[in-house]
C-alpha cells in the first residue's frame, strides 16, 4: 500500500498538481515503509528512493518545479507466439532444437 502511494505522490509531483512541501511527506512515507516492513522487499524497496532524496533532491525538486522530467524509456517483453498460446508456457522453440 506504500509503495502505491509514493507512486501516486511522485506522479502528481512530476504532472506538478502538488506543493513542493510533498517532497517532505514521501520522504517520511519511504523511511515509514522501510522501518516497519515486515518481508524484505518492503524493507528494501524505498532505499532507492531514499539515497536520490539524499544525493539528488535538488535537482528532482528543479526538474519537478519546471516540468522537465526527462521521458521515460522501457522495454516491453514478450516470448514467442508459440510459448504464450502453450497452456503450460512450455519453451516450444527450445524443446524442438
Amino acid at each position: 500500500m506504500g509503495t502505491r502511494l509514493v507512486l501516486n505522490a511522485l506522479d502528481q509531483l512530476r504532472q506538478g498538481k502538488k506543493p513542493p512541501g510533498s517532497w517532505n511527506e514521501i520522504r517520511m512515507l519511504a523511511e515509514q515503509i522501510r522501518s516497519t516492513s515486515l518481508c524484505g522487499l518492503g524493507q528494501t524497496c524505498a532505499v532507492a528512493l531514499l539515497d536520490a532524496f539524499d544525493h539528488f533532491r535538488g535537482k528532482l525538486e528543479e526538474d519537478a518545479a519546471t516540468n522537465q522530467t526527462p521521458q521515460q524509456y522501457g522495454m516491453a517483453y514478450m516470448t514467442s507466439p508459440c510459448i504464450e498460446a502453450c497452456p503450460s508456457k512450455v519453451d516450444v522453440p527450445s524443446y524442438i532444437s
